[in-house]
């Protein structure tokens, strides 16, 4: 079952970080980078919002979906906009071993792990 993309009439960023999950947990991978995109349009500085799409673009099950430089932008905007904390960090380090970039990788990897 396909989900339509219907959340992006909608201003509420926490609905749609539900609606986010909801397809995460169903496996509707396209449709939840929709709407992290949506929520990521309307919170300019929400950190959560920049590691779950960034982790979804580095980690995605369909090689198709998977855009390690965008995450690694994406991670790297949270981290200037927030703490580093281990998930960011972990985040950071997938997207950059997505992008081909394994010394970063294993830079932020280990980063992660004092965090």
């Amino acid at each position: 079952m396909a989900f339509e993309r219907n959340v992006s009439n909608v201003c509420d960023i926490p609905l749609i970080t539900d609606w986010q999950n909801v397809c995460l947990d169903t496996g509707e991978y396209a449709a939840a980078l929709a709407a992290g995109e949506d929520a990521g349009q309307l919170d300019l500085e929400n950190v959560d919002q920049y590691v779950a799409l960034a982790w979804l673009l580095a980690t995605h099950p369909d090689k198709r979906l998977r855009d390690g430089k965008r995450a690694v932008r994406l991670a790297r905007k949270a981290l200037a906009l927030g703490s580093a904390h281990p998930s960011l960090l972990e985040t950071l380090a997938a997207a950059h071993a997505e992008a081909g970039d394994f010394e970063e990788a294993v830079y932020w990897r280990i980063e992660s792990l004092g965090a």
